[in-house]
């Protein structure tokens, strides 16, 4: 058989057997084709978004690098944005047959037997040998680090670095045209495939030429040019989408924007030698060790035993061909574990990458750990010298077909994983939303968070089904300019920071009509995404019924143009002149059903303007067993933070009354009643009983305990201190008990003072409060009440010696402090209680 004949049965022999590996290295991908594809964190959802984006703006004419599809109405650029062109490239013509879903499953699993096959072509002629580069194939193609990156087909897709430095081997070797153009091309395919990925190849890349002008000494003039050839055509291929780019970059307002805030974490060194956490019979016990590394634990750093352990062994047969790749592998990995060495988690040293990593390109591939990617070829490369060299021992000759079966079946059980699948099932609203007529946009709860935007990757793979456009987006390195209408949306703005309902936004319907005059639709809240008591929380604050629900699903309409009569609980609280409805009620509750005297209660509601209104209305809360009680009657606006004034017909607007029960009021149960008054106090509609309250008492003390220390010493005729108690057993503080007793009802809140005054009159330590450590002002005290009041004096740090307490009252309004009487042991209002000694133990 010809050689050129049987080289090509052998390739294509390890293309099919590459394939049928790449099938089974990322099951049960293949059983699931158009059910799920494959991620773990999501970013796959968004590069199957971008490819649908991408056919879109080629079939229809539109510029590829803008869309208002994410980030609607506004849009965005995506001059930014990781778009994998070549995968694109490769995933169109598939989906045109198999569908987009499938289409991306295959082209994905593809990466890795392209991969392999890249690597058994560099290394059959590195090497010399079909069998050795076959393993080096296996271990580049199924580099257990880029099996690991689920969610980045283009950061993995590193098989044009091999094809690229074949061919600039054999330009330098024979100056063929053929050899740099093919070169240039796979160089260019690099950077097509994903920029970051051929600054990452730039280090191999510039490794291999530095050595082959070392080693050709006579030649450096040619290979230079070759080298300029080679980069001058591959720019030119590149720079019909690398320009605008740049273009871009160069010229926008805040170029700062493509550099993200985040901690580079690299690889951890241990993790090089600990199997794959993802692995279905150690996986496990693996990730013990995995919950110790700094950084992402969702990717697997290790080489692989059988790799390594081939990779030493071609070190010790051939060093002289292989130092160059163990170079190569060292520099990965020192670029690799990032600026500082961690050890099973623990910092070790200071690296170089620590240097050199706030340079714009080093800060665009974001995390060093991603030099991993090309780590797989000079391991692989020395792994097939190291196969080489097992094959070529004497003693081992007659069990050369078993070694081939054997070596790869280490590296595949080694390598074997329980694949992570993102599923693509859609709520069935989003076929009735496709069926819609006209271009709108749709906003999600919870919407783009700052911290978390996992839920937006969902929904831009929900966009696929329904085709309208989104507020929110999630693309790689967004401009501040795309959050210009969400920031503009006070309810859009509150979403990127939380996903409960925003309780300072009360204007609800002013909310929706800022969607809807955006040309935003809908508002979609996601049941899979929330809580049960978050989508209770959404449903009560947007008040209106949802225009449909489900399982998976609350959908309201922005277009709130009429409030529907049956919303209204009652609309008889606000009538105008002619007594036609103005403001009507929707919901209201109030909180909480029991309380004690001087407790606060909190109402709620929920109104909904009938009409256009046109003056300022106030709401007067009131207590009484049957009917309003005159004494417990409390006012405010309406709505303070929307005045009624601005409301227009169909308006919701969100209020909170928060009231303060009087300390002396008569216990039991009350009624809570709420009218509307205009600015003139005249009531405008009907009283409205809106809840019952049951009031108890505040637990009241009378009679006068035993007391320690008694003290007969009256403050305005108003606060008496019947005596104290003091207790030295903190060393960081001491306590004071002080009784007292009001001598009547009084209608100020006074503050009490202690002051700790050295020998030398200076005050030490202090303490000033309202009564029992704010909760027991002195205006809640019944006439003859006794009151316990215990202070913590704080004595942490005082010198040892004797200290004076002095204590007093004053008025918190002004400053002034109250006479103590009889005055004999005051000074400057203030009375000398006792003398204290602090005892500080070394």
């Amino acid at each position: 058989m010809p050689e050129k004949s049987f080289r090509q049965r052998q390739t294509i022999g390890a293309v099919i057997i590459y394939a049928l590996l790449a099938v089974l290295m990322t099951w049960p991908l293949a059983a699931q084709l158009g059910t799920a594809i494959p991620g773990k964190i999501g970013d796959a959802y968004v590069h199957l978004w971008t490819f649908n984006w991408l056919k879109q703006a080629l079939l229809t004419g539109q510029n590829p690098f803008y869309t208002n599809r994410i980030f609607y109405p506004d849009g965005v650029s995506l001059l930014n944005h990781n778009l994998a062109w070549v995968n694109f490239a490769v995933w169109l013509p598939v989906q045109a047959i198999v569908g987009e879903t499938a289409a991306y499953s295959l082209t994905f699993m593809a990466i890795f037997a392209f991969n392999a096959l890249a690597v058994y072509w560099l290394a059959r002629e590195v090497i010399g040998s079909a069998r050795a580069a076959f393993v080096a194939g296996l271990i580049g193609g199924f580099w257990p680090y880029n099996l690991s990156h689920h969610g980045h087909p283009n950061l993995i897709l590193v098989g044009w670095l091999s094809f690229h430095l074949l061919y600039l081997r054999r330009a330098f070797a024979n100056r063929r045209a053929k050899d740099i153009i093919l070169a240039a091309v796979f160089l260019a395919l690099l950077g097509l495939t994903r920029w970051q990925l051929l600054f990452i190849s730039m280090f191999a890349i510039a490794l291999f030429v530095l050595r082959d002008l070392i080693t050709s000494r006579r030649q450096w003039r040619a290979m230079l040019k070759s080298v300029w050839w080679v980069g001058g055509i591959a720019f030119l291929l590149m720079a019909p989408l690398l320009l605008p780019v740049m273009t871009y970059q160069l010229t926008r307002t805040h170029p700062e924007d493509a550099l993200v805030e985040e901690a580079a974490y690299g690889a951890d060194l241990l993790a090089y030698f600990v199997p794959s956490r993802y692995h279905p019979l150690w996986g496990e016990q693996a990730m013990t060790v995995y919950r110790n590394f700094v950084g992402s634990r969702n990717y697997v750093r290790s080489i692989g035993y059988t790799a390594l352990f081939l990779s030493l062994l071609g070190l010790a047969m051939n060093w002289r061909k292989s130092r160059f790749w163990l170079l190569m592998a060292l520099v990965y990995v020192l670029l690799a574990l990032g600026p500082t060495l961690y050890v099973n988690g623990v910092p070790m040293v200071a690296l170089p990458y620590r240097w050199i990593q706030d340079s714009f390109l080093f800060q665009m591939v974001r995390f060093p750990d991603r030099f991993n990617v090309v780590l797989s070829l000079p391991v692989a490369l020395l792994a097939g010298f190291g196969t080489a060299a097992l094959l070529q021992m004497r003693r081992l000759a007659a069990f050369a077909l078993p070694l081939m079966a054997l070596l790869p079946a280490l590296i595949v059980a080694e390598s074997m994983a329980s694949y992570a699948l993102l599923p693509l099932d859609v709520p069935a609203w989003y076929e009735t939303l496709a069926k819609m007529d006209g271009d709108f946009g749709v906003a999600d709860v919870p919407g783009y968070s700052n911290n978390n935007d996992r839920y937006v990757r969902q929904y831009m793979v929900y966009q696929l089904t329904h085709g309208k456009a989104l507020v929110e987006g999630r693309i790689a390195r967004p401009p501040r300019e795309a959050f210009g209408f969400i920031d503009s949306v006070p309810l859009l703005s509150h979403l990127r920071g939380a996903a409960d309902p925003p309780e300072t936004v009360v204007n609800v319907s002013h909310q929706l009509q800022l969607l809807h005059e955006a040309n935003v639709r809908f508002l979609i809240v996601h049941k899979r995404f929330l809580e049960a008591e978050q989508v209770a929380a959404w449903k009560e604050w947007l008040a209106v019924a949802p225009a449909y629900e489900d399982a998976d699903l609350v959908v309201y309409e922005t277009d709130t143009a009429v409030i529907p009569p049956a919303a209204f609980l009652t609309d008889e609280l606000a009538l105008d002149e002619n007594g036609r409805p103005v403001i009507g009620l929707m919901a209201v509750s109030a909180a909480p059903g029991t309380a004690v005297q001087g407790d606060w209660v909190t109402v709620n509601a929920v109104w909904g303007g009938m009409t256009a209104v046109h003056q300022d209305y106030n709401l007067c809360v009131s207590l009484g067993s049957d009917r309003p009680s005159v004494d417990a009657v409390h006012c405010q606006p309406l709505a303070p933070d929307w005045p009624t004034s601005r409301w227009q017909a169909n308006e919701i607007v969100r209020a909170v009354y928060k009231f303060q029960l009087d300390p002396f009021m008569a216990g039991g149960q009350q009624t809570i009643f709420m009218t509307i008054v205009d600015d003139q106090g005249s009531i405008v509609g009907k009283l409205l009983n809106v809840g019952r309250l049951t009031v108890t008492a505040l637990p009241r003390v009378f009679t006068r305990p035993a007391i320690a220390n008694q003290t007969n010493v009256t403050w305005n005729d108003e606060i008496s201190l019947l005596g104290y108690e003091y207790s030295a057993g903190d060393t960081a503080a001491r306590e004071l008990t002080l009784y007292w007793q009001a001598e009547r009802r009084m209608e100020q809140s006074y503050k009490i003072f202690v002051h700790l005054v050295d020998s030398a009159g200076n005050i030490a330590a202090q303490s000033d409060l309202i009564p029992r450590s704010w909760t027991y002002p002195t205006n809640w005290w019944e006439q003859s009440e006794i009151i316990a009041d215990t202070i913590s004096l704080p004595v942490a740090g005082l010198a040892s010696g004797e200290y004076g307490v002095w204590l007093g009252l004053y008025d918190p309004d002004t400053g002034k402090r109250l006479s103590p009487l009889p005055s004999g042991l005051t000074a400057n209002d203030a009375l000398w209680l006792t003398t204290i000694v602090i005892d500080q133990v070394d």
